[in-house]
């Protein structure tokens, strides 16, 4: 799991997040939770996630129920490897679905989004599948 995932995690671990039902009010908890980790975390960015991909920003929708992280690839998009976005995809669904707090928020109707920008134009996004 990355740095600022583990930070989020920790900063959501409650007794009412880590419920596996849905508690009253989850929402209003989730987005005021994301709001202080958004702002505390504002002035730390970007940052390098990796040695090819930094952090931008991470943002949060509360009307729609979505938390986006936003990254650039740097370097020559022609040197990603076949099948970058299936690994990619399948990392996110293990960071996000493996923790238990995570789930309960997905479980709760928001959405996990990691999107990327790349050199080239292209801009894709994974959301984080939990099944």
């Amino acid at each position: 799991m990355t740095a600022p995932i583990l930070l989020l995690a920790a900063a959501l671990q409650s007794p009412a997040t880590a419920q596996a039902d849905v508690p009253a009010g989850l929402d209003a908890q989730i987005c005021a939770s994301m709001r202080k980790y958004e702002e505390r975390y504002r002035s730390e960015l970007p940052q390098m996630a990796d040695a090819v991909t930094r952090l931008d920003s991470f943002s949060v929708d509360c009307g729609s129920r979505l938390l986006t992280w936003h990254r650039t690839l740097i370097g020559d998009p022609a040197n990603l490897r076949a099948g970058w976005q299936d690994r990619h995809q399948a990392d996110w669904d293990a960071d996000v679905c493996g923790s238990e707090t995570f789930r309960s928020i997905v479980a709760a109707g928001w959405r996990f989004v990691d999107r990327y920008a790349i050199q080239d134009g292209r801009e894709p996004a994974f959301e984080a599948r939990c099944g």
